[in-house]
C-alpha cells in the first residue's frame, strides 16, 4: 500500500515537472495563454514498451516456400505479448502481410542484412494498398464517423469535455476532438486551417470533414462528461464556435504493434507497379517501425492515417530518382488526424519529400532525422527539380509539430491543399542546397520557404544557408527588394504558391513569424534580434537556446555524438562552412562514415546497405525518450 500511494506521489511530481516545467518557458508561452505556441512535447512522445520478456510465437519462419498467407496465419494465431520471427532470407511475396485485428504482436526480421522481403504484388488496406498493412480491429475503423456534440467545456488546454450524450464511448478509446474550420483570411488567421484560396487544389486528410482536430484517449467517464488524456492543444479551441464535436470510428484501435529489423523492397527492382505503400499504419494506438530499410518506396514509405502514438525511429527509407511515373513520392506521410507521432534518427536518400504532413496531425516530435537528396519527378516529364526534405504542411490541418536538430536541405510550409500553423523549429541545420541527378547542379538554395497563410511559425537556433551559396538574407512580402524566386536567400517569408490561380501574398506571414539565435551564412552572424520577435510575443530575456525543448539531457543513442550538435552556441563543429556551429548528428555519421553515402545523395538506383547495430549499438539507439510509469501508463 505505501508502495502505491508513493509512486502515486511521485507520477504526481513528474506530471508537474512535465506540464508546468517545460524547457521552452521563456520563450514560448503555452497554447493555454493568449496567441500561445508551446504544448508539452516532453510528455508526447510515445516509448514502445519493452518487448524482451515478450515469447515468440510459434518456430521461426522460414523464407524458402513461405507466402504472406503463411505470415498472416502465424501473425492471427499469437497471443499478447508475443513476436513472429522471420528467418535469414528473401522472402518473395505476391501479396500484404496483415497484422489487423491484432493488439501487442511483433512482426520481427533477423536483422537488416539478413531478411528481406521483396514484394511482387499489391495488397488492400484500409486506405492505400501496402506490403505491410497495420489497421485497426478488423481494418473496418474507416468510414462514417459518429459525433457526439460537446455542450460545454470546448477550450485550450482542457482535460475534460461534457457533451449531449456517452453512449458508444469507452475509457481506452481514442477520439477526435474538431471543430468546424475558420475562414482563413480572417484577421484571427494564425490560427486558421481552412480550405485553399486556389482553385486548384483540394483539401485532403480531414476528420470528420475537418482540419481542426486532434486524437486523445478518455481516460474516465462520470456522467455525460468525458476525461482526456492530455490537454487540448488548438489555442483557437473554443466552445463558441462552430459546431464542437467529438469524433470516432465505432470500432475499437489495434495496440502496441511494431515492425523491426528487416530490409522491404517493394517490387524488388526499382520501376513497375507495385503498392503505394511499403507500410501502412491506420487506426493504431501505440505502433512502432524500427530497425527497417525501405527500398522503392512508390508513393510513401510509411503513412500513418488516424493514429494516436507511433514513434518511427532508426530506419533507412530509399526510393530513387529515375521512375517519373508518379508526382508525389514521400518517405513519411502522415494523414487524417495522426496525433502525438515521434520521428526520429532517420535517414532518408532519393526522396522527394522525407516527411510529409499531409491532413490534420498534431503533437508531431520531429528530430535529428538525416536527409540528402530530394528529387522532384516533373509530374511523368522527366525533368527535376529539387524539393524540400520536410513539408510540414501540405493540407489543412497541420499544427504545434517540434521540427528539433534535424540535418536536411530544407525545410517548406505550402499552401496548395491547405495551411497548417504553430510549428517550433529548434537547432536544425539547414543547408538549402541539394544535387539534381538530371542537371548535374545544385538546385535551390532556401533553406525556409513559408508560403502564404502559413502563419505563426517559431525558428530558435538554427543553422541556415550554405557558406558562399546563400547569399541574401531573406525575401519576404512587402520588402522593397525580395521575390518567391530568389534562390539564393536565407528566408523565403509570404509569397503565394500560386499567383496564376489568384492566391494573393500574405504578409502576415512576415509579421508573425519568430526567429531568435538562428545563424545563416548570408549575414554570418547570431541573429538576436528583437525585431525578429512578434509584437504579441515576449522578447527572451536570454540571449541562448535551450538545448531540446523536449529533452531534458542527452539521450543515450547519441552515443559519443556531440550533444546539443547544432545551434549558435555550438563549438568545434565537424562540418565545415558554419563557423563551428554544426556537429553531425547520428543519423548523419551513420549514412557517411558506416554506409558509405555520398555527400550529394546520389546513387541512382542503389540503395545502401544499412545495418542500425553497426550504426547505433546492440539495442539500435533510440529506445528510450521520456519516462514510462511502472504500469505502462505515459506520464503525463
Amino acid at each position: 500500500m505505501h508502495i502505491h500511494i508513493l509512486w502515486l506521489v511521485l507520477l504526481g511530481v513528474l506530471w508537474c515537472s512535465t506540464a508546468w516545467a517545460q524547457l521552452w518557458n521563456g520563450y514560448l508561452t503555452p497554447t493555454t495563454a493568449t496567441n500561445g505556441r508551446g504544448i508539452d512535447w516532453q510528455g508526447m512522445v510515445f516509448t514502445p514498451p519493452n518487448t524482451s520478456g515478450w515469447t515468440q510465437c510459434g518456430a521461426t519462419i522460414a523464407a524458402s516456400g513461405a507466402t504472406a498467407a503463411t505470415i498472416n496465419s502465424r501473425i492471427a494465431s499469437c497471443g499478447a505479448n508475443q513476436y513472429v520471427l522471420l528467418g535469414a532470407g528473401t522472402f518473395n511475396l505476391s501479396s500484404s502481410i496483415n497484422i489487423s485485428s491484432k493488439s501487442n504482436v511483433v512482426l520481427r526480421g533477423s536483422g537488416t542484412a539478413a531478411t528481406i522481403i521483396n514484394n511482387t504484388g499489391q495488397g488492400g488496406c484500409a486506405w492505400t494498398s501496402t506490403i505491410i498493412c497495420i489497421d485497426g480491429v478488423n481494418g473496418n475503423w474507416t468510414g462514417t464517423m459518429v459525433n457526439k456534440t460537446i455542450t460545454s467545456g470546448l477550450a485550450p488546454g482542457a482535460r475534460s469535455l461534457t457533451l449531449n450524450n456517452v453512449t458508444g464511448l469507452s475509457v481506452g478509446q481514442i477520439v477526435w476532438v474538431n471543430q468546424a474550420d475558420e475562414d482563413k483570411f480572417a484577421s484571427y488567421a494564425p490560427f486558421i486551417i481552412g480550405a485553399p484560396y486556389n482553385p486548384g487544389g483540394t483539401p485532403v486528410g480531414q476528420v470528420n470533414d475537418r482540419g481542426t482536430a486532434q486524437g486523445v484517449r478518455i481516460t474516465a467517464i462520470t456522467g455525460n462528461t468525458i476525461t482526456l488524456e492530455r490537454g487540448l492543444y488548438y489555442t483557437r479551441f473554443s466552445q463558441s464556435l462552430a459546431s464542437p464535436a467529438v469524433s470516432y470510428w465505432p470500432v475499437l484501435h489495434a495496440r502496441n504493434i511494431g515492425v523491426e529489423d528487416m530490409t522491404i523492397k517493394r517490387n524488388g527492382t526499382p520501376s513497375g507497379s507495385g503498392p503505394n505503400s511499403v507500410v501502412e499504419l491506420g487506426g493504431v494506438d501505440g505502433a512502432w517501425v524500427k530497425n527497417v530499410a525501405m527500398h522503392f518506396c512508390a508513393n510513401y514509405c510509411i503513412s500513418l492515417f488516424s493514429t494516436y502514438h507511433v514513434t518511427i525511429f532508426n530506419n533507412y527509407l530509399f526510393q530513387h530518382p529515375l521512375d517519373n511515373t508518379l508526382s508525389n513520392r514521400y518517405g513519411i506521410v502522415m494523414c487524417c488526424g495522426a496525433t502525438d507521432t515521434a520521428i526520429y534518427n532517420n535517414i532518408c536518400q532519393e526522396i522527394q519529400a522525407c516527411i510529409m504532413g499531409n491532413g490534420a496531425s498534431q503533437g508531431t516530435v520531429l528530430a535529428y532525422n538525416f536527409a540528402r537528396n530530394q528529387p522532384w519527378n516533373g509530374n511523368g516529364s522527366g525533368s527535376t527539380s529539387n524539393n524540400s526534405a520536410i513539408y510540414p504542411t501540405h493540407s489543412l490541418g497541420q499544427a504545434y509539430w517540434l521540427i528539433e536538430g534535424n540535418d536536411v536541405n530544407a525545410i517548406t510550409y505550402d499552401d496548395d491543399h491547405g495551411v497548417g500553423c504553430c510549428m517550433v523549429v529548434v537547432r536544425n541545420n539547414l543547408h538549402g542546397r541539394d544535387f539534381d541527378q538530371t542537371l548535374q547542379t545544385v538546385q535551390r538554395n532556401i533553406p525556409v520557404i513559408s508560403q502564404a497563410y502559413n502563419r505563426w511559425m517559431s525558428y530558435f537556433g538554427n543553422v541556415l544557408g550554405t557558406q558562399g551559396v546563400t547569399g541574401t538574407y531573406q525575401s519576404v512580402v512587402g520588402a522593397p527588394v525580395g521575390s518567391n524566386l530568389n534562390d539564393n536567400v536565407a528566408w523565403s517569408l509570404g509569397w503565394s504558391c500560386c499567383p496564376n490561380e489568384g492566391t494573393p501574398t500574405d504578409a502576415v506571414v512576415v509579421t508573425s513569424t519568430y526567429r531568435w539565435g538562428n545563424y545563416d551564412t548570408a549575414t554570418g552572424t547570431n541573429r538576436f534580434v528583437a525585431g525578429e520577435v512578434p509584437s504579441d510575443q515576449t522578447v527572451p530575456a536570454s540571449q541562448s537556446v535551450p538545448a531540446s525543448f523536449y529533452l531534458s539531457s542527452k539521450p543515450s543513442w547519441f552515443g559519443s555524438n556531440v550533444w546539443p550538435p547544432i545551434g549558435p552556441d555550438v563549438t568545434g563543429g565537424s562540418v565545415s562552412g558554419y563557423g563551428g556551429r554544426v556537429h553531425r548528428i547520428p543519423a548523419r555519421v551513420c549514412y557517411e562514415d558506416v554506409m558509405g553515402g555520398p555527400a550529394n545523395g546520389f546513387t541512382g538506383t542503389t540503395p545502401l546497405p544499412f545495418n542500425p547495430t553497426t550504426c547505433y549499438g546492440a539495442g539500435g539507439g533510440g529506445d528510450v525518450i521520456p519516462p514510462v510509469a511502472p504500469s505502462g501508463l505515459r506520464v503525463l
